[in-house]
């Protein structure tokens, strides 16, 4: 794992414990952001925080497997990068 991803709202991250988060909110104004587990329980934390919570973006922690079965289809084929590819970049098959 990374030592540290940078904080960006809507993206998915994974902790030390393998869980994944998302990031709901970040709000620089009050020094908050806000997680969302995929349990549905959610956390804020103050923005100096974020460096102590050790994750890494999901799609970079995916290189040992994702955990598809957690995820949407849309979420799965972003964070995999199947949401770029159109039908012509496959073969005929």
């Amino acid at each position: 794992m990374s030592d540290h991803a940078q904080l960006t709202e809507g993206h998915w991250y994974r902790d030390a414990d393998d869980r994944q988060l998302q990031v709901t909110q970040v709000d620089t104004k009050e020094g908050l952001f806000e997680i969302r587990y995929n349990d549905g329980q959610k956390e804020r934390h103050p923005l100096a925080a974020w460096r102590e919570l050790r994750l890494v973006k999901a799609e970079e922690a995916w290189t040992d497997g994702p955990a598809t079965d957690t995820l949407s289809n849309e979420e799965f084929r972003r964070a995999t990068g199947w949401a770029e590819k159109s039908p012509d970049d496959f073969a005929d098959g």
